[in-house]
């Protein structure tokens, strides 16, 4: 108690509000009475300008605050405000600025806070950028614009501040750490997103700062088995399912392989012996987005990949970041047995023939058929198409053949420090996707 009272610097607090305050951080909100409630913000407003009991009370007021029904009386006394005024006259102290923050977002559960708060939400959005390396306060803050979300006037601001952009830079700034923080961090965003995306007039903007694919490579850090039981999860699912009918969110997931990711923890969680609600409320999740996701002819029963989604849409650019920048399983199967040479073949997508033949993908694999890919070509009953595949192969492989030609040629000027063996083996180790790539695609 006595160190509150030592630090005090104005004249308009009394001893009795620092035992008041004392007193009441160990009490639960329920015993505290309305009388007190009222007291308390009334002494926020006398107080703001001392440092340390802002602080104190701030605590009291988040406490308060997380219970739902006390959140009323807090606001007919002008709680926001009072809070408001407080975080602009410590524009500077991240802590006030955080406890401020959590004492928001608490109270913006209730309607009456999101739109006392339209008004507050620019100056937010600029203490979240000058506290940036301070990852409480953009926990705190993101957590506060989620619940403003939920106001509709509010995500209109919201679209008008490109809230989009400021969660881009939060996760920009997420070191690649899997700590407690971090999640908590990982968790706003989903909600906020997720509260943000209901608007048809927004969901589309996360697909266009490529949102989605680095938030899901944030959450692929994250402990599995956290994960899995975890509000993150929730925020995650809901988040990416209310963007996924956008146009561009089937090309954005599969570049994060979000196939994988979340096939993994669909089956996890359907193993389980015992499943929660929120086990079951994510598996429907997954399930949905998956519905839209996957092309027609496939379920969530059938085992397919990231690079066999790319031959279906014909992501031609997307299946060379995957092989060359992710180095993603050039020989990958779907549960036919299928390599992606098959799949292209299959769904007559010429370009991607050429260039997988291009790069030397070895014609010998056949499918849990027996059926190689110059089976799959016989097997084709349209005429125009089946010579379109042929020549689209031969193409390839006349591209593959000139490269190693050009090699082997360059080489053989070093035949003694390079004989043909070793040149043979060096050849093999070749990243020539992006070379060949070009060729048929420029």
């Amino acid at each position: 108690m006595n160190y509150l009272f030592c630090k005090c610097r104005n004249n308009h607090y009394t001893p009795e509000d620092i035992i008041f305050l004392e007193d009441l951080m160990n009490v639960s909100p329920e015993s505290i009475s309305n009388k007190n409630k009222i007291r308390i913000v009334n002494t926020l407003f006398n107080n703001c300008d001392n440092e340390i009991l802002s602080q104190t009370i701030l605590r009291l007021i988040s406490n308060i605050s997380m219970e739902e029904e006390y959140i009323p009386i807090l606001i007919e006394n002008n709680v926001i405000r009072h809070i408001i005024k407080c975080l602009r006259l410590y524009e500077d102290n991240w802590i006030i600025q955080w406890l401020g923050a959590s004492a928001l977002w608490n109270l913006c559960r209730n309607n009456s806070a999101r739109i006392q708060m339209r008004h507050n939400m620019t100056f937010l959005i600029k203490i979240l950028r000058l506290h940036k390396d301070h990852k409480k306060v953009s926990h705190t803050i993101f957590g506060c614009l989620s619940n403003c979300a939920l106001d509709d006037t509010n995500l209109v601001l919201l679209s008008e501040m490109k809230i989009f952009d400021i969660i881009s830079e939060v996760i920009n700034h997420l070191d690649d750490k899997d700590d407690s923080v971090n999640r908590s961090i990982l968790s706003v965003c989903g909600a906020l997103i997720a509260n943000s995306s209901v608007s048809s007039d927004m969901d589309y903007k996360f697909l266009e700062s490529d949102i989605i694919y680095r938030y899901i490579q944030k959450l692929k850090l994250i402990d599995i088995d956290f994960l899995l039981s975890s509000d993150l999860l929730k925020h995650a699912l809901a988040a990416i399912n209310n963007v996924s009918t956008c146009d561009g969110f089937k090309e954005e997931f599969t570049s994060a392989s979000g196939y994988e990711f979340f096939h993994m923890i669909h089956s996890k969680l359907k193993g389980k012996e015992e499943r929660s609600s929120d086990n079951d409320e994510a598996i429907g999740f997954i399930e949905l987005i998956f519905s839209t996701y996957l092309p027609q002819s496939l379920s969530m029963d059938d085992k397919t990949t990231s690079l066999h989604i790319c031959c279906y849409n014909n992501y031609h650019k997307l299946l060379l970041k995957l092989l060359y920048e992710e180095h993603d399983n050039l020989y990958s199967i779907d549960g036919l047995g299928n390599t992606i040479l098959h799949k292209a073949i299959q769904r007559h997508k010429f370009g991607i023939i050429t260039f997988l033949c291009a790069i030397g993908f070895n014609t010998d694999i056949k499918n849990n058929n027996g059926d190689s890919i110059f089976n799959l070509m016989m097997n084709i009953e349209n005429d125009g198409l089946r010579e379109l595949t042929v020549t689209a192969v031969d193409l390839g492989f006349e591209y593959y053949l000139d490269y190693k030609s050009q090699f082997n040629k360059f080489f053989m000027n070093y035949e003694i420090i390079y004989p043909e063996d070793l040149i043979e083996y060096i050849f093999k180790y070749v990243n020539m996707y992006k070379l060949q790539y070009l060729k048929i695609y420029s």
